[in-house]
């Protein structure tokens, strides 16, 4: 057979079964001349019949072998190109077709509805492609393939494009969300942040991704808090609390924080964490609590500092109602009365927005300050005003500020004393981190007076409310100057003056 070339084993069976049918038919005419005998038979024939019966076994001989090539070009080798195609789409290779050109048989409609089952696998293909691409107004996706195979492909897509479209949804969410939202695997490694945690972190995305959350970091919670952590996340509860966090930049900041397991056939595979930055939230509770203590302070004082007034008008209209001639008690009631109204007006001023500046505008320091010297009885007392400077401020709280440092002058260096006004240039480096651009540049000013001065020991607690070493003092009148420096984000501190008196310092102030 091998010599005959015969190849496959379709082939093998076609050949055999033609030779056992010609080698039958040579066989009878063997055995007729065995039977009859070779010289009998040659008698028995005419020439013309010998020619006839060696046509006969030619043409079948022909035909034997013309047999063979029709079945081996009609039929072996159609099928083994479409066999050939078959076993490249059954390993992923879309891109071979069948070599031979089309029959109009058998074999030819089964090379079509290979390449017609091709184009589907290609469609197919293509349709996947643009569906991971998320792409669903390719036009692709409009091609139809037919039958069962294609009905299930399409419901497919349509449940795969539902879900795509959810899950985009989800994450468009995640994305704008006003709260931060970082996602972990169970080994606490960052797979995922969202805009909003770079915005309060501080830190990018590619930063962060494939790093643990210790990067936040700031030492403000024990072992034992993350432990506590862990062990409720771990059992696949949900986690939350509040934490102190740190910033790239260093800095800390509050979050309201939820961390939620998230499973697949249950299994933890990763952690979710949202959190609510409410640094804002804890600064007004802080100040909250300041403004209690300072309301529960400020009651108390008042309760005292009105009640002896009180108790003295009281007394000299005892006084004067027994008196032959009253004008000493009724002197003695209208100074006490006088303590009372300077008390309500700093009470009333004190409880006012001190700590809000409206539309801060720039102004003459020395203008504002010789409006507050007349506004308080200075008697003897001299105002030097050393360097003058356009300042941006609230210029009626600012006059405010200075009547209140003119009178702690008044009250503590007497009414002969100088009280001096200036500018101040920047710190030295050992007291500020910040420098300005011009070193000359002045950065504040300063109000001193000549009088004895503040003892180091006593200078942090003059800005607390009601306090006051003078016994005519009502305590509030430096408690006023503080809050006003505070609501223009000034600092306020106090020093010895040039001439041994008391100095206040005010710094980080605008100049215009």
């Amino acid at each position: 057979m091998d010599l005959m070339g015969v190849r496959s084993s379709i082939e093998r069976k076609f050949a055999v079964a033609m030779a056992i049918q010609y080698l039958a038919a040579i066989a009878v005419l063997v055995l007729a001349v065995t039977f009859v005998g070779p010289g009998r038979m040659a008698s028995l024939l005419t020439p013309v019949q010998q020619l006839l019966i060696v046509f006969v076994i030619g043409v079948a001989t022909v035909a034997f072998f013309n047999t063979i090539w029709v079945v081996r070009r009609d039929i072996i080798d159609p099928v083994t190109d479409i066999e050939q195609v078959a076993r490249s789409l059954s390993q992923g290779e879309l891109d071979r077709t069948p070599s031979r050109p089309f029959q109009p048989d058998e074999t030819g409609d089964l090379k079509r509805s290979m390449v017609e089952l091709q184009e589907h696998l290609e469609t197919t293909i293509d349709q996947a492609e643009a569906v991971g691409r998320e792409q669903f107004d390719d036009p692709i996706l409009e091609e139809r393939v037919p039958g069962a195979f294609g009905d299930a492909l399409l419901q497919m897509q349509a449940r795969l494009e539902r879900r795509i479209r959810e899950m985009r949804r989800f994450r468009e969410a995640v994305e704008h969300a006003g709260h931060g939202v970082l996602i972990t695997d169970v080994q606490a490694t960052i797979v995922y942040v969202n805009p909003a945690f770079e915005d309060v972190t501080g830190y990018d995305r590619e930063e962060v991704i494939g790093k643990t959350p210790r990067i936040l970091n700031s030492g403000e919670q024990d072992a034992a808090f993350y432990e506590d952590l862990w062990s409720t996340i771990l059992s696949g509860d949900v986690w939350e609390g509040e934490i102190i966090n740190q910033r790239k930049d260093g800095s800390t900041y509050h979050v309201s924080q939820t961390i939620s397991p998230l499973t697949e056939d249950g299994q933890i595979t990763h952690f979710v964490s949202v959190n609510n930055d409410i640094t804002e939230l804890k600064e007004r509770e802080r100040d909250l609590e300041r403004q209690n203590e300072r309301l529960e302070e400020f009651g108390r004082t008042v309760a005292h500092d009105l009640r002896n007034p009180v108790q003295t008008i009281r007394g000299f209209l005892d006084v004067a109602e027994e008196a032959d001639d009253p004008g000493d008690a009724f002197e003695e009631i209208r100074t006490s009365l006088d303590r009372m109204s300077v008390l309500i007006e700093e009470l009333l001023e004190l409880a006012r927005e001190g700590q809000t500046v409206v539309h801060p505008e720039p102004d003459s320091l020395e203008r504002t300050a010789r409006a507050a010297w007349g506004q308080v009885k200075t008697g003897e007392m001299c105002l030097e005003v050393d360097e003058d400077a356009e300042v941006m401020m609230d210029r009626a709280r600012v006059q405010q500020l200075l009547e209140n440092l003119v009178r702690n002058a008044r009250e503590h260096a007497g009414t002969d004393a100088t009280v001096r006004i200036g500018t101040v240039a920047a710190e030295s480096p050992d007291e500020s981190d910040e420098q300005p651009d011009d070193p000359d540049s002045p950065t504040g000013f300063y109000v001193e007076d000549d009088g004895p001065g503040i003892p180091e020991k006593l200078r942090d607690s003059v800005f607390d409310t009601g306090y006051t070493t003078n016994e005519d003092g009502t305590g509030f009148g430096l408690a006023i100057v503080d809050q006003i420096a505070d609501a223009h984000n000034w600092r306020v501190a106090v020093a010895e003056g040039s001439d041994g008196g008391a100095r206040f310092e005010f710094r980080d102030v605008e100049f215009a």
